[in-house]
């Protein structure tokens, strides 16, 4: 997934004129996955775009900025619930019918409330439509780089049904749902047996299940089953002070997705910081690694054919306050856009 592209010296004109062809041919050639965009980052042009990466992507060899957010207004977020393309930012709208009364947007900045099981104000970059196929937005495939900047209130408000997401990823494969949901030789149902990843960035439960309040938590999660009735998950307490959640910090993820020879991993950051990771095997969807996930070297692996909708939301009453949200990959050629 990852390409290093180096320049090379060469004396005669002529040959730089057949390597510029040679190059182009090969780009053009490339085959694209349907619905998604192709970001082509060389020379000096990548150089550039690698330095002001934060150094996990950087590393990684993530250089092109597939997303950047950091103007939220009518035109960038869909205040108005239309579906419509052209928007950053759309209403979660999966399994319920969303409303634009807890988000405000202010230019800088987005306030967003309203999290937990019912996702009415959730911001996503995806959403539902009634038409094929069947969702308005981008989500992200083939690895990458997910930061968010965003600051909330951290209280003791355990009876709250709400908590603190500013953000978290879900796989789009079992919203829409797309065929690789459907967990190869598993029955089809209805409903069909299912297996998808999710990867929460940052959650803070106000003090809920005994959690202090200078902890978060960055969970992966190996979602599987008719209804999705099984969850692995890999949980990670963070600890930081209480009074920093106030104050704009940045929370990420890095996906590096598994070879045939080499793990995959996906690992979550605090402030550039690394703080855990998550690893494992690579998951082909063939039939020849069936269920249970747990305890399987495969586990989690389910996200290298997954394609990542970002999700953020707090809750109403401790509302969060989002910066800035950056997605750096290798190129945007795996991400889903319609």
């Amino acid at each position: 997934m990852r390409r290093r592209l180096r320049q090379k010296r060469w004396i005669a004109t002529g040959v730089l004129a057949a390597l510029a062809l040679a190059v182009a041919v090969l780009i053009l050639a490339r085959p694209i996955h349907p619905g998604a965009q192709l970001a082509v980052i060389t020379g000096a042009g990548a150089a550039a775009s690698c330095a002001s990466a934060p150094v996990a992507a950087r590393q990684a060899g993530y250089c092109a900025n597939t997303l950047s957010s950091t103007v939220f207004n009518a035109s960038t977020v869909d205040m108005g619930l239309t579906t419509n393309p052209g928007f950053t930012w759309y209403f979660y709208g999966w399994y319920n019918t969303p409303t634009a009364a807890n988000v405000k947007v202010n230019g800088s900045n987005a306030v967003v409330g309203e999290s937990g099981d019912s996702f009415q104000a959730t911001l996503s970059s995806a959403t539902k439509t009634a038409i094929a196929p069947f969702y308005r937005g981008v989500a992200f495939g083939g690895g990458g780089y997910f930061e968010v900047t965003a600051s909330f209130t951290a209280v003791s408000d355990p009876g709250n049904p709400n908590w603190e997401g500013p953000l978290w990823t879900s796989a789009l494969e079992p919203m829409v749902p797309l065929a690789d949901y459907q967990w190869v030789g598993q029955t089809t149902g209805p409903p069909p047996y299912g297996h998808f990843f999710e990867g929460d960035v940052i959650e803070y439960f106000q003090g809920k299940f005994g959690n202090p309040l200078g902890q978060y938590s960055a969970t992966s999660h190996d979602w599987s089953g008719q209804n999705n009735s099984h969850d692995e998950a890999d949980q990670h307490p963070i600890r930081v002070s209480q009074e920093s959640f106030s104050h704009p910090h940045r929370y990420g993820m890095l996906w590096m997705p598994a070879t045939v020879s080499s793990d995959g991993k996906v690992c979550y950051y605090y402030d550039g910081a690394q703080q855990a990771c998550t690893t494992y095997r690579q998951f082909t969807n063939d039939g020849a690694q069936s269920p249970p996930s747990a305890g399987q070297g495969w586990e989690y692996g389910v996200i290298d054919i997954d394609h990542l909708v970002l999700i953020m939301g707090c809750a109403n009453e401790h509302p969060c306050t989002i910066n800035s949200v950056q997605v750096w990959q290798a190129s945007a050629a795996d991400n889903l856009r319609n």
